[in-house]
């Protein structure tokens, strides 16, 4: 696809002058001036069509995009060709454009633009699209580069930390030691004490005894499984209510413990691992979208 620019009209306006000049007197001249500008037309023409030619773009997203988010994605453009250089290539992609001024041949190039999706849930991916006005900006030539697939879009987290402690259910009651170290459940073990061990963790009984500063070593507080009750969240309106679940799941996925999800009557197990949290995510991100 080619566009005609404001330039090239303007060129080419003057280029009819010309010739009807040339054909009107018969002046060698003006003949040989009206062959220069439609042979620069020509040059223009052949180099902006090869400028174009076999470029490919990659477009990288983050692995987690939240919705009214700034999202940084990478794009890269990649010139396979063994002796024409890119230049003053445009990349039009999820609604930004960005500048590719010079790519040598047989070589990549990387540009970083933030993006920010409006609303969560799922989004296709748009086509990728070429421009270039090289190299007289007489006209700017395009390709459109298909990039199949969608993404998903997860919700703005929110937080409303005064509605957590009555959404959520223990899986287990009460709290269990395990045999890690700690600093809150049973005493595992007494050793010598370290640099950096809390004074209060101190054993004076075992100090006292052997003359040498002994301290405590805890075993660990093996904390419940969570699941976080959607329906019962206290937040009438949908949207809100979905960012302040997802805010509370990102918090749980920085923590030791297991965590799952109940929503529509479908419970997802307590788990703890990136993918169970991206999982969580998604379903939140298409709730209610059919």
């Amino acid at each position: 696809m080619i566009k005609i620019t404001k330039t090239g009209w303007i060129y080419i306006v003057l280029t009819i002058v010309v010739g009807f000049a040339a054909v009107n007197t018969a002046n060698n001249l003006i003949y040989i001036l009206a062959s220069a500008l439609l042979s620069y037309m020509l040059v223009s023409g052949i180099f902006g069509r090869g400028n174009i030619h076999a470029l490919s773009i990659q477009v990288e997203f983050p692995e987690e995009i939240y919705a009214r988010t700034p999202t940084p994605i990478t794009v890269r453009l990649t010139n396979p060709r063994r002796f024409l250089p890119a230049m003053l290539i445009r990349v039009v992609t999820t609604g930004r454009t960005v500048l590719f001024p010079y790519v040598a041949a047989a070589s990549s190039s990387d540009a970083v633009i933030q993006v920010t999706f409006p609303h969560r849930g799922r989004c296709p991916i748009d086509p990728i699209r070429l421009a270039s006005p090289f190299p007289f900006n007489f006209f700017t030539r395009f390709r459109t580069l298909d990039q199949p697939g969608e993404l998903v879009i997860f919700p703005k987290p929110r937080n409303w930390a005064e509605v957590h402690a009555r959404v959520e259910m223990n899986r287990r009651g009460g709290e269990q030691s395990v045999d890690r170290l700690g600093d809150a459940g049973d005493i595992l073990a007494i050793r010598s004490y370290l640099p950096g061990d809390p004074l209060k963790h101190i054993h004076w009984k075992s100090t006292a005894k052997t003359g040498r500063i002994q301290t405590k070593e805890f075993a660990a507080v093996d904390e419940p499984d969570l699941v976080i009750a959607f329906d019962q969240v206290p937040v009438p309106d949908l949207e809100q209510r979905i960012s302040c679940v997802t805010f509370r799941l990102l918090q749980l996925a920085r923590g030791p413990r297991a965590f799952g999800l109940l929503i529509g009557g479908r419970l997802y197990p307590p788990r703890r691992s990136t993918a169970h949290k991206r999982a969580l995510l998604r379903v939140l991100a298409t709730y209610d979208q059919g």
